[in-house]
């Protein structure tokens, strides 16, 4: 288990583009993904990537029920390795915030509904179809 301090802004590794995973299920893979988990349940929020914790792969984790605002549509923690939106629709502007710049809440714009492609934590690929505040978390 590491957990690890979550960058803020303006640390430079927040804005350098991740890399892919190639071997999501190497036990490196898997063992960065669960420091990226373990991470995310030490600090408040609904979502952490793998950036703000200075790893710079595309690895994410959100979980949207440990916010109020969950609502119905929640598919618990999801562990998305190399995550892709491949479809979205419904514009809509709603207030966020980011670990990475505490204090500070915009209204950003955002799509309704999206379609993520990705690879899971067994190095599996599938698709996920989902709406409201998930679908928000899965466009930060």
């Amino acid at each position: 288990m590491a957990v690890l301090p979550i960058r803020l802004f303006p640390d430079p590794v927040l804005k350098q583009k991740s890399q892919q995973v190639e071997s999501t299920d190497h036990p490196a893979s898997r063992q960065m993904m669960q420091d990226l988990t373990d991470s995310f349940y030490a600090h408040p929020g609904v979502g952490l990537a793998a950036p703000q914790i200075g790893l710079l792969w595309q690895m994410i984790v959100v979980d949207t029920r440990r916010h109020p605002k969950f609502g119905k549509y929640s598919s618990g923690l999801l562990q998305l390795f190399n995550p892709k939106i491949i479809e979205a629709s419904g514009k809509k502007v709603g207030r966020e915030g980011c670990l990475s710049i505490p204090d500070l809440i915009v209204r950003v714009p955002h799509n309704e509904k999206v379609m993520v492609q990705a690879t899971d934590i067994n190095g599996e690929p599938f698709v996920l179809q989902t709406r409201g505040f998930e679908a928000i978390c899965l466009q930060h």
